[in-house]
């Protein structure tokens, strides 16, 4: 069976709609990040890895002793 002459697939401009909602949740507040994630964004970011690369190499070194 074959279509119908007036259906047509509907034509959608949902982007107009989007930003309107985007808009209204930013101003309004709603659904805002949680408390833990206002509090991990605030601590510093630290980057050390040569502690970090220093402390792999050493769990290895010990791990591989007597293993073979």
């Amino acid at each position: 069976m074959s279509k119908h002459i007036i259906d047509k697939p509907k034509k959608r401009d949902d982007g107009a709609r989007t930003k309107a909602y985007t808009k209204i949740e930013r101003e309004s507040g709603a659904g805002g990040e949680s408390e833990q994630v206002q509090t991990l964004r605030r601590q510093p970011r630290t980057r050390d890895d040569g502690h970090r690369a220093a402390e792999y190499t050493k769990i290895e070194r010990t791990e591989g002793d007597g293993e073979e």
